[in-house]
């Protein structure tokens, strides 16, 4: 797929999902997938999101939007899709199942059990209570919405989607160049340092460093402007940790790392803004592989961390 300079303008400051200002708890990840739909699926939320001066910042959707329709607005997204494919001589395609998709399930796991405590949620799938399964699957489609006791939003570091981190979709966009740019290349960081400390002018930046800028710029104001006290990074530590601590170069971000129970290393730190505290968690992906958090990384990170932070 080929980006124009404009579905680019549209797409790198959208920043997430959920009500921004009542969310208490926002997930970090690092880039969007597409829930099942085609590629197409990218134009189409350039039609769909952005259009409500309600999500907007500072009024105007330029300075940053986000998207608080929740699985009506997926569903409204296949439609919109299904008529660009028509349009462009290709088939509709049928709505895709529910995403078998960890990162969601570990989400969903999460403020089950802050809902309802007195169930264990961090079983495996066999060894779950009846309809617990089908609790977490239903709430997979409505994390970012107002049917959680705890609010969530979802906030993802790189601006272009695609299906899985194995593909890349877009033509003129080096894919190389992309990723480099968003784990803080050495190159790349001493650009927007350069342009932070007054030696570079925007203009001299190349493509992905500006887009780094900005995106970096636009991350900070969520994280500074809304209310939420907690935040979850999930996945690739050490690249959101390196970015965290460049966009809070001037508070002196510190990040101590720490153990679960499990033996699962997690970092925590805390941030002081003016107007809130923010305590910032970065975890290991949110999986069942042995390289990952685990179920049972994702049970005493609840139990033993955010607990006492959120106090359920």
């Amino acid at each position: 797929m080929k980006l124009e300079s404009h579905h680019i303008e549209r797409l790198v400051p959208w920043f997430g999902y959920g009500n921004f200002n009542e969310a208490e708890v926002v997930f970090f990840g690092n880039e969007e997938g597409l829930g099942g739909y085609p590629i197409e699926a990218v134009l189409g939320r350039c039609q769909l999101y952005g259009y409500d001066p309600n999500t907007w910042i500072d009024n105007d959707w330029r300075l940053g939007y986000w998207d608080e329709t929740s699985h009506d607005g997926y569903l409204t997204l296949g439609r919109i899709t299904n008529e660009i494919r028509t349009a462009s001589g290709l088939s509709p395609v049928a709505p895709p199942p529910p995403p078998a998709s960890p990162f969601l399930e570990f989400q969903a796991r999460m403020l089950l059990h802050f809902e309802q405590k007195d169930q264990n949620w961090f079983n495996v799938k066999k060894n779950l209570l009846n309809n617990q399964w089908n609790q977490i699957q239903e709430l997979k489609e409505h994390l970012y919405s107002n049917k959680t006791k705890i609010k969530a939003g979802l906030v993802d570091w790189r601006p272009l989607p695609r299906s899985t981190e194995d593909v890349w979709p877009y033509d003129g966009i080096d894919e190389k160049k992309y990723i480099s740019a968003f784990k803080l290349a050495n190159a790349n960081l001493k650009k927007i340092t350069e342009l932070n400390n007054g030696k570079l002018a925007k203009e001299e930046l190349d493509e992905y460093s500006k887009m780094l800028w900005n995106r970096a710029e636009l991350i900070r104001k969520v994280f500074v402007t809304f209310p939420f006290s907690t935040l979850i990074g999930v996945g690739d530590m050490n690249a959101k940790k390196k970015l965290l601590e460049f966009i809070f170069r001037n508070e002196n971000l510190t990040f101590t790392k720490k153990t679960l129970r499990n033996g699962k290393s997690y970092e925590i730190a805390e941030l002081i803004l003016p107007d809130k505290k923010l305590t910032i968690i970065l975890t290991l992906f949110f999986n069942h592989r042995s390289n990952c958090l685990q179920l049972e990384g994702l049970q005493h990170l609840c139990e033993d961390v955010l607990e006492p932070i959120i106090g359920c």
